[in-house]
């Protein structure tokens, strides 16, 4: 394993989070506008990423909604109507480069590798 500098050096101070105002909204519920988000991240240092899972009367649910963050935008993922194209976000979500934060993250590696391959 290889770490960037940025991983192991002495932390900065910690960044500020942008307002509601400051940091726009998109809902990504087409092809290409998850194109979009996917160019958007490979820019990024870091992404925040968490999942939605529908389970009722299912015995083994389905990943339903991605919320994904960068310092400047927000992104909400129709995980359902993308169902087929979410392969897309694999280069991003497998880059060691770029620092993934996850939150609640004992079934969020686990839901896409299951649900889209």
């Amino acid at each position: 394993i290889e770490y960037l500098a940025r991983m192991v050096s002495a932390p900065e101070e910690p960044q500020e989070a942008k307002g509601f105002a400051e940091t726009p909204f998109v809902w990504v519920d087409s092809v290409g506008l998850l194109g979009d988000m996917v160019r958007h991240l490979e820019g990024c240092e870091e992404v925040a990423v968490d999942l939605e899972h529908h389970s009722v009367r299912t015995f083994q649910g389905i990943t339903c909604l991605m919320q994904v963050s960068s310092r400047e935008r927000d992104f909400i993922v129709d995980c359902i109507e993308l169902r087929s194209s979410m392969h897309m976000l694999l280069g991003v979500l497998t880059d060691p480069s770029i620092t993934k934060v996850l939150h609640g993250a004992d079934s969020d590696v686990r839901w896409p590798q299951r649900d889209f391959g």
